[in-house]
């Protein structure tokens, strides 16, 4: 059982075909985010592997929560700012689970994540944003209750 569903492709052929088609990635902006990207999604993998073994009822758990979903939230706004639009996650191949332990959560979560790092290695730029999204959204839905991000 996945958090996400498993596809061979995540974005549609046509939001890819508008992504792409419209050029808005030029070389320095795709350097620039796939290196960021790689170097958040490092630290986000850090912190969830920090989270398999401190329980969730301390204070330290909910602070790295925070801050994992801090650094989801700078790539999803690099993301957004650079294609001048933001995302529902309904854009995507994804169907949630919310019947998993704590355990498994965070176990998909590194799935997802080291996915997402093969992509951008891949230059396999849209299929990363839409793991790095996914990830986001899975973070909100399954830990932050609320997160900083739905306070405004």
């Amino acid at each position: 059982m996945s958090v996400f569903h498993e596809s061979d492709e995540w974005v549609s052929s046509d939001m890819r075909e508008s992504w792409l088609d419209e050029k808005l990635w030029d070389d320095v902006d795709l350097t620039i985010f796939k290196e960021y990207a790689l170097l958040t999604l490092q630290e986000i993998r850090k912190g969830i592997e920090q989270l398999m073994n401190i329980s969730p009822k301390t204070i330290e758990y909910r602070l790295l929560i925070t801050e994992i979903e801090r650094r989801f939230l700078s790539i999803k706004n690099f993301i957004e700012e650079i294609l001048g639009e933001s995302f529902d996650l309904e854009e995507f191949d994804y169907e949630p689970l919310l019947d998993l332990k704590r355990e498994e959560y965070l176990t998909k979560m590194l799935q997802l994540i080291q996915k997402a790092e093969e992509e951008l290695k891949r230059n396999q730029i849209v299929d990363a944003i839409a793991l790095i999204l996914v990830g986001y959204e899975i973070l909100e839905t399954a830990f932050c209750t609320p997160c900083p991000s739905d306070a405004s």
